[in-house]
């Protein structure tokens, strides 16, 4: 092979080192930013709520006046959404694992609705205003039901465990859909959720 022939193919050899370095910088990096608007296809959502099965909660109550009494039984459900604001999101991307993580601090607690509110007289005797008692109890029982909540979160870790997995999936579903349309179903999408947000403001981790 002469001279300008051995040229050539180390100028051509030149050429394929450089378009690949070209490529690994643009094309990777490209990914990167890509996966940057990822966030702002998430941020179009102001807040992310998701919701699970109804807690059921009952109570019994006994009222006295001098001899006469009434008891109570109450039973209802409450729905209890969850979730959290798309600015609380913090993504991060691993270049060498092609892995994209999403971390959220708190799951937040969000008013919850109150249904199926049944009141049963199990006792009563000489008690002339049997409505009163229930029409007092329903009167609070939001107030009551957010603080049976919170304990029940305190020490459910397999409620808490639920909460984080429906969260994780539903969020997991939505970023590979964008990174699917981005031409990025490569990518791996890992979710992390470190506590939840009672509603008395105080956290519980998952």
């Amino acid at each position: 092979m002469d001279i300008k022939n051995i040229l050539i193919v180390t100028l051509i050899a030149a050429l394929g080192i450089g378009g690949y370095f070209a490529y690994q910088e643009f094309i990777v990096d490209n990914s990167i930013s890509i996966l940057e608007g990822v966030q702002h296809e998430l941020a179009a959502t102001e807040e992310f709520v998701f919701s699970r099965d109804k807690l059921s909660f009952t109570k019994t109550e006994h009222r006295k006046k001098v001899l006469a009494h009434i008891d109570y039984l109450y039973t209802w459900d409450a729905s209890v959404p969850f979730g959290f604001a798309s600015k609380d999101m913090q993504l991060s991307y691993d270049k060498s694992e092609k892995r994209l993580s999403i971390l959220v601090n708190d799951l937040q607690l969000y008013p919850l609705s109150i249904s199926n509110k049944k009141s049963e007289i199990t006792s009563r005797f000489a008690w002339l205003d049997k409505s009163l008692p229930a029409k007092e109890f329903w009167e609070k029982v939001e107030s009551y039901t957010k603080k049976e909540v919170n304990s029940q979160f305190k020490k459910d870790a397999a409620l808490r465990k639920d909460m984080a997995n429906i969260t994780k999936n539903s969020v997991i579903v939505s970023v590979r859909s964008i990174l699917d349309k981005l031409d990025l179903s490569n990518v791996q999408v890992a979710v992390e959720i470190k506590n939840i947000k009672l509603y008395d403001g105080k956290r519980v981790s998952i």
